[in-house]
C-alpha cells in the first residue's frame, strides 16, 4: 500500500482505488473515490481494520457516507468488538442511511454493552425493526449498560413497529437526548411515550417528537405527562399530523404549544436551581463533614451532634429531595473523593477562547495562565465547547443524582391542592 501526506487530508491509494480521510479536525470522513477523484463510496471496514494509513486514536468522532452499506457495517463493528478495536475511546459514531438491518444492529448492540465512551450514536433512516424485534430488544439491553448520552432514530416510516418496544424497556440515568422524529408515531404509540416520561426510569432532557402523527389527543397526553415529568427541557412536537377526531377546538390559539413552553421553562428553572444548591451544599459539607464517612454522631467542632449538623446543612439546599442531600453530604465526607493535590502531566489543561484573551497596547494578544477555564468555555485540544472542569462538574452531578428536580412527595401534595 502507498501512501502519502497532503494537507487538509490524508489520501492513499489501494488496489485501484483512492482514499481520503480528512484531517482537519477530529472528526473521521473517509470517501472512496476511483482514479479519475470521482466519488464512489466510503472506505470499507476492511481497510478500516487493515489499513494503518491513519490513526483512529487520535479521533474520536466517526462519520460515514451513505454509500458506508456498499461496504458493509456489520465488518465495521466487528473489529471495533475486538480487542484491537476496543482500545479506541470513540464518543461519537454517525450511521445514518448506511443501511443498518437487525444483523448489523445486533453487532452495534455488542459494541454498545459495557461501553462508557460512546456519548452520540446517530442510526436515522435505516432498515432494522421492520421484520422482528429480536435485535432491537439486544439493542436496548446494551443502551441500558452503556453511557449512551444522545441516540437518534429519526426518519423511520416503520418507527411505530419498534419505538414503544423501545421506550418499555428503556432504564438507563445516562440518556439525555432521544430524537424520534419522523418515525410514523400514531396516538397509538402515546401510550408508551406517556408510560416513560412518568416513570423514573427517563432523564431525558430533550424529546424530539416533531413531524409524527400523533394528532392533538395524542400531544395533549403527553404534555399531560409531562406536568409529572421534572427532566424533560425540550419537547419538539412541531408538524404532528391531525388524526381522525381531533378538533380545531381542542388547540384553541396554539394552547398546547404554550403549554408546553410554560412547562419547559418550569423544569429549566428547577434544574438550574437544584445543580447551583448541589454545588453550594458540598462545598459547606466538606468542612464539616470531611472525615466522618459513616455519618456517625460523632464530635465536632461545634459540639452539636451530627443529626443536627445535617439539618442545619439542608437549609442551604432547600430544593434538594432528602436522598439528594443524603448522597452529597456521603460523598462530601468521604476523604475517597478529594480530588489529587497534583494536576496530570497529561491532558490537565484547558486552553481559553482566544476571544477572552487579554489585549495588550499594539493589538498583541496575551498569554493564559496555565489551566486557565475561569470562564467555564474553552476549546480543548479536541476542539471541545465544553471544558474538562464543566464536564467534570456535569458527572458528578449525575452521580449524586443532582442533574435534574426530585419533588418530595409533601411538595406534590401541596401543588396538588394549589390547583384545584
Amino acid at each position: 500500500m502507498k501512501s502519502f501526506t497532503k494537507s487538509p487530508s490524508r489520501i492513499w491509494s489501494l488496489c485501484g482505488v483512492i482514499y481520503e480521510e480528512r484531517v482537519g479536525s477530529d472528526q473521521i470522513e473517509m470517501d472512496v473515490r476511483d482514479r479519475e477523484q470521482r466519488k464512489v463510496g466510503f472506505a470499507g471496514p476492511s481497510m478500516f481494520a487493515k489499513s494503518k494509513a491513519f490513526s483512529l486514536a487520535e479521533r474520536r468522532h466517526v462519520s460515514f457516507s451513505p454509500d458506508a452499506k456498499l461496504f458493509g457495517i456489520e465488518e465495521l463493528f466487528e473489529y471495533l468488538c475486538s480487542a484491537d478495536g476496543r482500545r479506541y475511546p470513540i464518543s461519537e459514531i454517525d450511521l445514518h442511511t448506511t443501511g443498518v438491518g437487525d444483523r448489523a444492529l445486533s453487532k452495534i448492540a455488542r459494541y454498545l454493552e459495557s461501553n462508557t465512551t460512546l456519548k452520540v450514536l446517530s442510526l436515522q433512516h435505516n432498515d432494522f425493526g421492520s421484520q422482528s424485534l429480536e435485535a432491537v430488544s439486544s439493542f436496548v439491553t446494551a443502551i441500558n449498560q452503556s453511557r449512551l448520552r444522545k441516540l437518534i432514530l429519526s426518519s423511520f416510516e416503520w418507527g411505530e413497529l419498534f419505538v414503544p418496544h423501545i421506550l418499555d424497556n428503556l432504564n438507563t440515568p445516562y440518556l439525555h437526548e432521544l430524537g424520534l422524529a419522523m418515525t410514523g408515531l400514531s396516538f397509538a404509540s402515546a401510550p408508551s411515550i406517556v408510560a416513560y416520561l412518568t416513570s423514573p426510569r427517563c432523564n431525558l432532557k430533550v424529546l424530539r417528537l416533531s413531524a409524527n402523527k400523533l394528532g392533538y389527543r395524542g400531544m395533549r397526553h403527553i404534555l399531560y405527562a409531562m406536568e409529572h415529568n421534572y427532566s424533560l427541557v425540550i419537547l419538539e412536537l412541531h408538524g404532528n399530523l391531525m388524526e381522525e377526531g381531533d378538533l380545531e377546538e381542542d388547540n384553541p390559539s396554539g394552547l398546547l404549544s404554550k403549554w408546553r413552553v410554560l412547562i419547559q421553562k418550569r423544569n429549566a428553572h428547577f434544574q438550574m436551581v437544584v445543580e447551583i444548591e448541589a454545588l453550594s451544599l458540598l462545598r459547606h459539607s466538606r468542612i464539616l463533614l470531611l472525615g466522618h464517612e459513616k455519618l456517625e454522631t460523632v464530635p465536632s467542632p461545634l459540639h452539636l451532634p451530627m443529626e443536627l449538623q445535617l439539618h442545619v446543612l439542608s437549609f442551604l439546599a432547600p430544593s434538594l429531595s432528602e436522598s439528594q442531600r443524603l448522597r452529597v453530604f456521603n460523598y462530601a465526607s468521604s476523604t475517597s473523593t478529594l480530588p489529587p493535590l497534583l494536576p496530570p502531566l497529561i491532558g490537565s489543561e484547558c486552553l481559553r477562547d482566544p476571544a477572552a484573551l487579554p489585549m495588550f497596547p499594539g493589538g498583541l494578544v496575551g498569554t493564559p495562565a496555565v489551566g486557565a477555564c475561569e470562564s467555564g468555555k474553552c476549546m480543548g485540544s479536541g476542539n471541545s465547547v465544553i471544558c474538562r472542569r464543566e464536564t467534570a462538574r456535569s458527572e458528578w452531578l449525575m452521580a449524586v443524582g443532582c442533574h435534574v428536580y426530585i419533588p418530595e412527595p409533601s411538595t406534590l401534595l401541596t401543588l396538588a391542592a394549589d390547583s384545584r
